[in-house]
């Protein structure tokens, strides 16, 4: 029976829902702080290490889209097992599920760092994490379909908040933004480099495209869903360099939240408070994302019922994330395994889309 037969009407994603799908893996915790991240290499020329960095969610996405036009109605656990057997099949699906799984806990512990400065300080961490991830586990353990309406929400809600980040135009300067590509190429590729963890996750969409009721519509939805992406980094980027400048950014660990102490509204006395409301249903959107994708190729590989590896991830998460509290911890893990995953996804679904061609040309041979 084909996959899409066994999927009600009602549970099936809208090309709409892919889009921000796309954006709910790639805008989250961590992009309050990607300015930081690229001007201590690239400076006011941050903008252009993001802008190559890129290049990897586009590649990820164009591979992405060529194997889910052969094979609409399988996902890549499914394609795997095809390909390469039950037993490999399933070790690929769980290495695939690894960089999946460990922004479960750097997202969080970036989230659980902001929050406890900013919002609950009179409470430990202990207790934010539990209620926190308490919410993560709910809305991952509702299923695909209502996590791509939170997403769809919530996407919108970062766009407000990105328009309302204009109004840090009357009171920046130009000049925080000149001169122009005079950083050295290296640095900037320095910074390229250092953009790859937050480019990452765009793979997933292989995991539910044949749970989208408009297969044709995949390709653009996603593309579109990078292109908000985009705007968001490099506007996020180009915004803080313009009101704060490269010397002041270095001295906030969060920078582009400075950036919202410029809003003064009559009836908000601290605007910056609205955004730490919206960048929390961000950031418990993303890991819910995150949560969501590591329960359903562990009920996959295993047979289980996806709801109970829901329940039965809670403990080791909450361990495993309350650990990695430290920063410098933290820091160091996605400095070391970021590349590993770009590189493994790189050559991964390159391999796969190459064995995907030559199996469609074989067939289309014997066909004719």
């Amino acid at each position: 029976m084909n996959k899409k037969d066994t999927i009600p009407d009602n549970e099936l994603l809208t090309s709409n829902q892919v889009t921000f799908l796309i954006v709910g893996i790639a805008i989250g915790a961590g992009f309050i702080k990607l300015p930081n991240v690229l001007v201590k290499h690239a400076y006011q020329d941050a903008w252009a290490s993001a802008l190559i960095g890129l290049i990897y969610p586009l590649y990820i996405l164009l591979i992405s889209n060529y194997i889910i036009k052969k094979y609409p109605d399988k996902n890549i656990l499914q394609i795997n097992r095809e390909f390469f057997g039950n037993i490999l099949g399933n070790v690929l699906n769980i290495l695939f599920m690894i960089p999946l799984s460990f922004f479960i806990f750097s997202v969080t512990s970036d989230y659980m760092k902001v929050v406890i400065t900013y919002i609950v300080a009179f409470l430990t961490q202990k207790k934010v994490l539990s209620i926190s991830l308490l919410i993560v586990a709910y809305t991952a353990y509702k299923g695909l379909k209502p996590l791509s309406k939170i997403n769809e929400y919530v996407g919108y809600i970062i766009l407000i908040m990105i328009l309302f980040s204009g109004a840090a135009i009357k009171y920046g300067s130009i000049m925080n933004l000149k001169p122009v590509l005079q950083a050295p190429i290296k640095d900037i590729l320095k910074g390229s480099i250092d953009s790859l963890y937050f480019f990452t996750a765009f793979e997933s969409l292989l995991l539910y495209h044949n749970r989208v009721k408009d297969k044709s519509s995949i390709k653009k939805a996603s593309f579109k869903g990078l292109l908000i992406s985009t705007i968001v980094w490099i506007w996020s980027i180009l915004i803080t360099i313009y009101y704060l400048g490269v010397d002041i950014i270095p001295k906030s660990n969060w920078s582009f939240l400075m950036v919202f102490e410029s809003i003064h509204l009559p009836i908000i006395n601290n605007f910056r408070y609205v955004f730490m409301f919206a960048w929390t249903l961000i950031c418990l959107r993303i890991v819910g994302n995150f949560y969501y994708f590591t329960s359903f190729i562990l009920s996959d590989v295993t047979k289980l019922d996806r709801k109970k590896i829901c329940i039965a991830l809670y403990i080791p998460v909450l361990f495993i994330t309350n650990k990695l509290g430290d920063s410098i911890v933290r820091e160091k893990l996605i400095t070391l395994l970021s590349p590993i995953f770009v590189i493994f996804n790189i050559c991964f679904l390159t391999i796969l889309a190459f064995i995907v061609y030559f199996k469609s040309k074989k067939t289309t041979n014997q066909n004719n």
